[in-house]
């Protein structure tokens, strides 16, 4: 399975095979690793207190099935490219090898 780190808390997963090498897969996800702790109303109005947070569109410590890709594949390798905010996934092994 492909996993690229594409921010500090956001982790993109893709492909792969399962543990008995039978099924290949063409699933992905994306990954978030943020620790969401609710704030106590009274701790965001002290002047030292923590700042609030901003809320990321992925929930916390949970898969977010997306789009899969194309084809099934594994042993593949991707890149990401912040600029043209896009993720590319090439080579590895399709299910027709």
């Amino acid at each position: 399975m492909l996993a690229l780190f594409l921010q500090n808390n956001l982790i993109f997963l893709c492909g792969g095979k399962d543990y008995d090498s039978y099924n290949i897969k063409n699933e992905a996800f994306f990954y978030s690793i943020n620790d969401e702790q609710p704030q106590n109303q009274n701790e965001s109005q002290l002047p030292n207190g923590p700042k609030s947070q901003t809320r990321s569109k992925y929930s916390s410590n949970r898969f977010q099935k997306i789009a899969g890709m194309t084809n099934k594949r594994y042993g593949h390798t991707g890149i990401y490219v912040s600029s043209l905010k896009s993720i590319l996934v090439f080579g590895g092994v399709n299910e027709k090898e």
